[in-house]
């Protein structure tokens, strides 16, 4: 593909963080023209399709916790968001909460201390005692632990395929282009991107790009020079 037009914003990666900046920026900017590049729309090893599609408030900075509590008001309410051009009516949000657990009483301190700061901007995390624990989950081994923290609300798991495809399909009716390509290069004028080069052969100018490769975006960033400290690894949960 090659385009005589300049593309406003070039999306490299379309899973769903890609697919999540194409509707935002075409929602909250009407005629921007955004393109999005997707080696593999099938998303078969894509880290949205093997995600375990959970969301949680337990974390050690505010803004993570801001970022999660505005997500979880999206999630209950997709199809508000997303509006009909979405398809998706629901995610099929599970909250059953995530909990944590120490055996070192300094974690323990420093849990108590990061549950306050979650409930200042609205979470409901509460940090058990053992028995609390055991209360909760009576079929846990709680001899070893010190505390827990559990968060009972705006916790949980959900239809990540149902998330990507809402978005997907919501920045199409909003003028987003998804195409089936991968980038192997980066054109640089000055410190800006210009445009990208195709495995396909053709190349895309752009105003701006989003490097939304996921586990592969230390990649991306190799082409224009840049090391990122981010590789692909197994995880079991």
């Amino acid at each position: 593909m090659t385009t005589a037009e300049k593309i406003d914003v070039l999306v490299i990666g379309g899973g769903v963080m890609g697919a999540s900046v194409a509707f935002w920026l075409t929602r909250m900017q009407p005629g921007m023209s955004v393109l999005v590049v997707e080696q593999d729309p099938s998303y078969a090893f894509a880290a949205t399709a093997l995600s375990v599609a959970s969301i949680r408030q337990q974390f050690t900075t505010a803004v993570n916790v801001e970022i999660s509590r505005f997500g979880i008001g999206f999630i209950r309410d997709i199809a508000g968001h997303l509006g009909p051009q979405g398809g998706i009516a629901s995610l099929g949000l599970k909250e059953n909460g995530y909990l944590f657990v120490t055996g070192n009483a300094d974690a323990a301190v420093l849990m108590q201390e990061v549950a306050e700061m979650q409930r200042g901007l609205g979470a409901t995390t509460e940090v058990l005692t053992p028995s609390g624990i055991k209360a909760k989950f009576p079929w846990m081994e709680v001899g070893d632990l010190v505390a827990g923290s559990f968060g009972p609300q705006g916790e949980g798991w959900f239809d990540n395929m149902g998330l990507l495809s809402g978005f997907r399909a919501a920045a199409k009716a909003q003028g987003a282009r998804f195409i089936r390509d991968r980038v192997t290069g980066v054109d640089v004028a000055g410190d800006r991107v210009a445009g990208v080069v195709l495995e396909k052969g053709g190349r895309v100018a752009c105003a701006a790009a989003v490097n939304a490769a996921g586990t592969r975006a230390a990649d991306v960033m190799r082409m224009v020079g840049l090391d990122l400290p981010v590789e692909p690894r197994k995880r079991t949960v």
